[in-house]
């Protein structure tokens, strides 16, 4: 796979429009058995029960970057990757009115859907803007949290991005974050695949590179306080459900199109509505040299194969990570 920075943000905002279409919910209540699978990110299923169901029917983390965390109240966090809101909801809770939680996402639609359930829970002190991680629009010096869910993984530059969480943060600000790290190389077949990297996995790092970036950019003490790591189910699971490692619903598979079955992700193109170049998850045009979302250049991103999925399982792992400004 051969894209640019911008050809990847564009993949990554594509695929999560479609997870976040797929996933609305006209329910009061999301449904239990998906607040089991969140509660079992490390979220208390009663904090779970008492958000929006569109929060957490969309919620596509990989772990919980609030959990043990020393918030106050009166502090202001950001999140990173806000998508649905489900982090930042959470996060207003524990700052209370005297406090601010601002979400940063670069995908319209979940910027939409995050302000319709922020609406809904009566969280007046959130508020969602758009942006990029590697260029956030928010005030130097001027940030108490910098949380993140499974999002960084995604930027091109890490780097980048970590400076800004540096620059944003106060002298004795704090980061918390879940995100998918590597413990190994990738086979090429997963780095190669589009799919791959919009589920969290192909654009991932090793833990160590993550760790160095953080530090190069001048925080300290960061540490890995927690480690998940992945079996081939979960695997398969991040490859089909935008960072989301449960796979199962007793139907068939999950796609990044929706949760229809196996069948369904094949007919619709999964990285299109109907797998041609046009609608693909590149863009409105195919990318030749790359094939755009697969190395066969069809404008699909083509099937990993399960042999490949058993060698990546165990080298990939979902990691609470802190640190903070001096």
């Amino acid at each position: 796979m051969s894209l640019t920075d911008e050809q990847i943000k564009e993949a990554v905002r594509e695929g999560y429009t479609r997870a976040v279409e797929s996933r609305s919910s006209c329910c009061s209540s999301a449904d239990a058995e998906r607040v089991k699978q969140v509660a079992g990110l490390g979220y208390a299923t009663e904090e779970l029960e008492n958000l929006p169901a569109a929060a957490v029917e969309s919620s596509f983390g990989c772990g919980n970057p609030l959990a043990f965390t020393g918030v106050e109240k009166g502090d202001v966090v950001l999140d990173i990757g806000s998508g649905a809101g489900i982090d930042c909801l959470i996060a207003a809770e524990k700052v209370g009115p005297e406090g601010k939680v601002i979400g940063l996402d670069m995908t319209p639609a979940m910027i939409e859907r995050a302000r319709v359930n922020a609406r809904e829970a009566g969280a007046d002190n959130v508020e969602f803007r758009m942006g990029e991680a590697d260029d956030m629009p928010v005030e130097s010096d001027s940030v108490d949290w910098v949380i993140s869910n499974c999002v960084i993984n995604l930027a091109p530059d890490k780097g980048k991005v970590f400076r800004e969480v540096a620059r944003i943060l106060k002298p004795g600000g704090r980061v918390s974050i879940s995100d998918i790290v590597l413990g190994d190389d990738l086979p090429q077949e997963v780095v190669s695949n589009v799919d791959a990297l919009v589920g969290c996995v192909a654009g991932a790092i090793k833990e160590g590179e993550y760790l160095e970036a953080m530090q190069q950019a001048g925080l300290v003490d960061v540490e890995v306080t927690e480690r998940m790591v992945y079996g081939e189910k979960e695997i398969e699971g991040f490859l089909g459900e935008c960072c989301q490692p449960d796979v199962e619903d007793g139907e068939g598979e999950s796609s990044c199109c929706g949760s229809g079955k196996g069948e369904a992700r094949d007919a619709s193109g999964c990285c299109g509505s109907s797998g041609d170049a046009e609608s693909s998850c590149c863009g409105s045009e195919k990318d030749e040299a790359s094939g755009c979302c697969g190395s066969d250049g069809s404008g699909k991103s083509p099937e990993i194969s399960a042999e490949c999925i058993a060698q990546v399982a165990g080298k990939v792992w979902s990691a609470r990570i802190t640190g903070k400004k001096s």
